[in-house]
Formats: structure tokens, sequence, C-alpha cells
């Protein structure tokens, strides 16, 4: 009988590390997903860096200048009244002329264990957050446990929002679904 549990035992902490939720070990210069922003700065400086993107007031995002390479900077997102600054969503950006699925391929690279054995989704399609319609995306999506999601995003703004000053772009980010899905419908349009 014990030699039954511990095979069972075996099996189920196997099957966990092999399909487990290791979206907390993804990370963007050090910072990693899931973690307190406190954990590395202060919160007058969290508040000083706040961008105006929503609609309503229950998260709030940050931007930062990167601590990685691969990146021009971060955005942190966070419940607005959460003390802590959970961390629902954590992204890089940077910018490109052309060849951004090179991009992807290098800085999914960086990910390989991380990604591993995830579930993976590819898209194309209008870029939401222009409402002339005219920019587009192209989008590779990894699924983890507990509703959260990995992207690799390549943005390609119309002229129209070129001339505007959104430049084309590539993002990484990890994020809540929770989340996302708030932020499609209170996120302020370009």
């Amino acid at each position: 009988m014990k030699k039954i549990l511990i095979v069972v035992f075996l099996f189920l902490n196997l099957g966990n590390l092999a399909y487990g939720n290791d979206a907390n070990r993804l990370q963007i210069g050090g910072i990693f997903f899931g973690d307190s922003l406190l954990n590395y700065t202060d919160e007058a400086f969290i508040k000083s860096q706040q961008v105006d993107y929503f609609n309503n007031n229950t998260y709030s995002t940050s931007r930062f200048a990167s601590p990685s390479e691969d990146f021009v900077h971060i955005e942190i997102s966070y419940k607005t009244d959460d003390k802590d600054y959970k961390i629902v969503e954590l992204s890089g950006f940077s910018y490109f002329e052309d060849g951004c699925e090179n991009k992807i391929n290098n800085v999914s690279a960086l990910y390989a264990d991380e990604l591993f054995n995830k579930k993976k989704k590819d898209r194309k399609g209008k870029y939401p957050y222009d409402n002339t319609g005219k920019s587009t995306m192209s989008v590779q999506t990894y699924f983890f446990e507990n509703a959260i999601v990995a992207e690799f995003q390549c943005i390609d703004m119309s002229k129209h929002m070129e001339e505007k000053g959104y430049p084309d772009h590539f993002v990484f980010t990890i994020n809540e679904r929770k989340f996302t899905k708030w932020k499609q419908k209170n996120v302020k349009n370009m």
C-alpha cells in the first residue's frame, strides 16, 4: 500500500512540475510578475510614474525606464487600491523599423524554459486601441494556469498613428486575463 501511495504522490507532483503555474518565474530586467512592486521601488516613485490610460481608476499603470537592454521601457499595472501594488501586468516595450518577427524569436528564446509545454495560440488582426482601425498586430499567446497569459506582440501602427507619435513597437507582456478583459473595456482610445 505504501508503494502505491508513493507512486501516486510522485506522479501527481511530477505532473505539477511539468504543467504548473510557473508564470511567477517570468520577469523583465529582474522584476517578477506577481511580486509586489514595492520590492523594487517606493510608493512615491510608483505614483510619480503613473500614466493616464484608463476611463476609471480600478487599476493603474506606471511606466519606468527598462532595467533590461531588451526593452526601452516597462509598464507595470496593479489594482489602484492595493497597498502592496501586486503586479497584475508586466510589459516590456521596444521599437522596430522592420523585422519584428526576429525580435519575437530573440526575446522568446530568453523565456524558453517557462514557455515549454504551454498551450500556444497565434493570431493577427486589428490593433484594438487604435480607433481608426488601420493599425495591425500579430500576437503569440502562451497560456498558464490561473488565467495568466504571456504574449509577444508586434504592433504595426498606421501612418496616421505614427504621425501622432505612436511608432511601430514590440511588446512582451505577462498578465492576468481578468485585468486584460477589464483593460479592453476601460482603456482610453488613442
